[in-house]
């Protein structure tokens, strides 16, 4: 294995510019998986990794080569697709072995390789079907296995999970958390699913439009966003982002939300401080307040709406999302028109569609974003 380094890459197709000055870096034995909406770059990304696309700038290392010039074939890279690309015409053994005989592997080695990758993916007894007699999630675990017995540097996975059914697409994602981990593979991973991103790679790199929104763990995207493309792209659904105006009242910082008001605290005290500060200003400053639904409950309806730390709203929608509900409100006292807050309550509650409620803040999880750059204080 190897280490994977992009500095400052870019690509464009004609007029438009798909990757922007992309820097990043997988260490030796990493997962790293890259997430993101459709058309932000994530396949061409690791298109111009594997060769198939150049570059029109910047530098691509596999260890400690610059590979920008080099072909697919000498790079050491190996691909899983998101279609499988399996041969019709040969059986499992053969497709599987494919890239080994191309590379003249010895007729040994070839055999033993392939047999102990069918065998770490359950393919053991099917090796010799067609792939005709295969599922979906079988035939894509011939594609893994094809894959890992070439002893690549770094391993490409393009989606590879789009294509099955939900409960194949948790089988198969668990079989490549397992081989990573026996195998330690230097990998980058292409998703637009968020819980394949959380739960694959030790890291994630969130794209927007061409550029890195953010790099973290996957815990620092959820609970500390960068900003606020990356606070609504994240979770389902995913964070309230709210127009909020802060003022100061001596030692305490308030921030007016609709027609009411709550109290900062904690890191988001620190928050607002910076936010004072960037500003330049003494008396109020508006800001975006963000806050996840699964950190806000309800309350009943005759709580007084001038007590702090709750929110005024209107339910208007209730969405059953399996186990969980979101309860949609409409923001009252909202100068933006029809302002919506989701809740995710922890446990079911009574509530009627069209009543008032108060949704009570835990104000300790609160991020706050610069009003005009959408940028975390």
């Amino acid at each position: 294995m190897a280490r994977l380094a992009l500095r400052d890459v870019c690509k464009s197709f004609g007029s438009r510019q798909v990757l922007k000055n992309i820097s990043f870096q997988v260490e030796d034995g990493e997962l790293v998986t890259i997430l993101g909406p459709s058309g932000c770059g994530k396949t061409t990304m690791l298109r111009v990794i594997a060769g198939i696309e150049t570059v029109d700038s910047g530098e691509i290392l596999i260890g400690d080569r610059v590979v920008n010039d080099l072909p697919p074939k000498d790079r050491q890279v190996a691909m899983v697709f998101q279609e499988y690309a399996i041969y019709p015409h040969m059986d499992v053994f053969d497709n599987i072995a494919y890239g080994l005989r191309a590379h003249g592997a010895p007729k040994r080695l070839v055999d033993e390789k392939v047999r102990q990758a069918a065998k770490m993916l359950g393919l053991a007894d099917k090796i010799h079907r067609s792939p005709g007699e295969l599922s979906g999630g079988e035939l894509q675990r011939v594609a893994l296995c094809r894959a890992i017995v070439r002893d690549a540097d770094v391993f490409l996975f393009d989606e590879p999970l789009s294509n099955l059914d939900p409960k194949m697409r948790a089988q198969v994602r668990a079989d490549i958390v397992r081989i990573h981990k026996t195998l330690s593979l230097t990998g980058v991973f292409v998703t637009h699913d968020q819980v394949e991103a959380l739960t694959i790679g030790s890291r994630v790199i969130l794209m927007n439009s061409g550029e890195i929104a953010q790099i973290g763990r996957p815990e620092d995207l959820y609970y500390e966003p960068a900003n606020t493309y990356v606070a609504s792209f994240m979770g389902a659904p995913g964070m309230n982002l709210l127009e909020a105006r802060l003022t100061r009242t001596g030692e305490r910082i308030l921030a007016e939300v609709g027609d009411s008001t709550l109290e900062l605290c904690g890191t988001s005290m620190d928050q607002a401080l910076r936010a004072f500060n960037a500003a330049k200003v003494d008396s109020y400053v508006a800001v975006i307040l963000g806050i996840r639904p699964e950190d806000m409950r309800f309350g009943q309806s005759e709580i007084p709406a001038s007590e702090t730390n709750q929110i005024r709203g209107r339910l208007r929608l209730i969405e059953a999302l399996g186990t969980e509900r979101a309860l949609h409100f409409s923001l009252v006292g909202s100068n933006k028109g029809e302002e919506f807050i989701v809740v995710t309550p922890s446990r079911a509650s009574r509530a009627d569609l069209d009543k008032e409620f108060n949704v009570i803040c835990d104000m300790t999880r609160v991020r706050l974003f610069d009003h005009e750059t959408g940028e975390a204080f």
